[in-house]
C-alpha cells in the first residue's frame, strides 16, 4: 500500500485576482440608474462579493456597490493604474475571505 504524501504547506492554493468595477453609493440602485454614475475599477482577490453587491474599503468615505467584474488581472488597464481594493464589509457584514 502506498502512503500518501500531504503537503508541508499550510495553504497551497494560489489566489486569483480579477478586476471589479463598482460606483460609489449610500444605496443600492437599479440597473437602470447604473450607467448615471461614474464606474471605478479595482484589482480586487476578495471571493465572497457578488454582482450588485455594496462592499466597504476604509481609505474611501463612501460606500460602493459593485456593477460589474472582468478576468483582467492587468495592474494597468487602458493606461490607467489599478489600485487593489481592501474590502472590510460586504453588505455590512465583516469579510475577509480572499480568493483561492
Amino acid at each position: 500500500m502506498k502512503k500518501i504524501k500531504k503537503s508541508k504547506k499550510k495553504n497551497n492554493r494560489r489566489k486569483v485576482m480579477r478586476t471589479i468595477i463598482v460606483i460609489f453609493t449610500e444605496r443600492k440602485v437599479s440597473p437602470n440608474e447604473i450607467p448615471s454614475y461614474k464606474k471605478y475599477k479595482f484589482l480586487c482577490n476578495y471571493g465572497t462579493v457578488s454582482l450588485y453587491d455594496m462592499v466597504e474599503d476604509p481609505r474611501y468615505t463612501g460606500k460602493m456597490m459593485v456593477v460589474e467584474f472582468t478576468c483582467d488581472t492587468d495592474r494597468v488597464q487602458q493606461g490607467i493604474t489599478l489600485k487593489d481594493i481592501y474590502i472590510t464589509k460586504v453588505n455590512g457584514q465583516a469579510s475577509i475571505s480572499l480568493l483561492d
